[in-house]
C-alpha cells in the first residue's frame, strides 16, 4: 500500500469504547507516530537518519533494541553501537526548572560520567590494559555508608622487602602538617594531613605525587610506631642500667659511710 500527497497520513481508528486512535503521518521530512486521541507526537524518525536508529530484535531469551547496530547482544535491554569514530553516549535528563543532564560515554576505552551542564567528567573508569585491571577516577568526595576494603594479600603482592623503621621515623619527623581546606570545599571544611608533593619527597611511594594513598600513608605510620617502640625499648633499657648503676653507687656510699663512722 503506497499513500502519496502533501503530509500523507494514515489513522487507525479504534471504533470501540474509550480506546485510542492513532496515525501515522509524514510531514518535513519526518515520519510521525501520533497518539491521535490525545493529540501527542509518541515516536518521530527524521530522514537521512544514520541505518539501524532503532533496531527491534528478538533474541534467545528476551526482546532487545539496538542503537545504530542490527545486532544487539542477546540478553541486554539496550544495545548501542554507534559508527567508527563516534562516541557512544546515553544522556539522562532531568525535566525540571534547572535540568540535571548526565551522559555516560565511552572515550578510548574509558567510561565516564559526564556532568553535560559544564561537561566535566566526575567520574571515569577506566581500564587498565597492561594488568587488565579498572581505575576509578572521582573527581569530588566519595563517601560511603560502609567499610571500604583494599586488596592486601600477599599473594597479590611483589617486591616485598622489609623497611629501616628508625630511619621513616626520623623523615616522618620532617614531614610538613597543615590544616587545610579543598579549593572547592565550603567555608569550615577544614582537614589536617600532608600536601602529596612534601609526601613524595620524603618517602618516594606511590605513581603519582599529586595523590595519597592510604595504604602508603598508613603504612608509614605503622613503621613510624614500631620504629618508636624499638626506640622506646632502647631507651627503658638504658634507663634500667642506669638505674642499676644508681643503685649499686648508692649502696657503695652506704657502705662507705657506715665504715666511716664505725671509725
Amino acid at each position: 500500500m503506497r499513500i502519496q500527497g502533501a503530509d500523507p497520513q494514515l489513522v487507525l481508528e479504534d471504533t470501540t469504547t474509550n480506546h485510542d486512535d492513532f496515525k501515522i503521518e509524514a510531514d518535513a521530512d519526518e515520519l510521525s507516530f501520533w497518539d491521535e486521541t490525545g493529540s501527542t507526537r509518541v515516536m518521530g524518525i527524521a530522514a537521512g537518519s544514520k541505518a539501524d536508529s532503532l533496531f527491534v530484535a528478538s533474541g534467545t531469551s528476551q526482546a532487545a533494541i539496538g542503537l545504530f547496530t542490527s545486532t544487539p547482544a542477546d540478553g541486554i535491554e539496550l544495545h548501542i553501537k554507534p559508527e567508527s569514530g563516534d562516541i557512544p553516549n546515553l544522556r539522562l535528563e532531568d525535566p525540571g526548572a534547572s535540568p540535571a543532564k548526565w551522559d555516560f560515554r565511552i572515550i578510548d576505552d574509558d567510561l565516564e560520567i559526564v556532568d553535560s551542564t559544564d561537561f566535566t567528567a566526575p567520574v571515569v573508569l577506566e581500564l587498565n590494559k597492561a594488568g587488565n585491571q579498572y581505575e576509578l577516577e572521582i573527581n569530588g568526595d566519595a563517601r560511603i555508608n560502609g567499610n571500604a576494603a583494599a586488596a592486601s594479600s600477599r599473594e597479590l603482592k611483589t617486591d616485598l622487602a622489609p623497611v629501616p623503621r628508625d630511619e621513616l621515623l626520623a623523615r616522618l619527623m620532617e614531614l610538613p602538617l597543615f590544616t587545610w581546606r579543598y579549593k572547592k570545599d565550603p567555608p569550615g571544611a577544614t582537614h589536617l594531613g600532608p600536601v602529596a608533593e612534601d609526601f613524595h619527597a620524603l618517602f618516594d611511594l606511590g605513581r603519582d605525587e599529586r595523590y595519597l594513598s592510604p595504604a602508603d600513608t598508613s603504612g608509614v605510620a605503622l613503621a613510624a610506631i614500631q620504629g618508636l617502640a624499638e626506640l622506646l625499648k632502647t631507651k627503658d633499657a638504658e634507663i634500667a642500667e642506669l638505674r642499676a648503676r644508681l643503685i649499686a653507687l648508692e649502696e657503695s656510699l652506704e657502705a662507705v659511710r657506715g665504715s666511716l663512722e664505725q671509725r
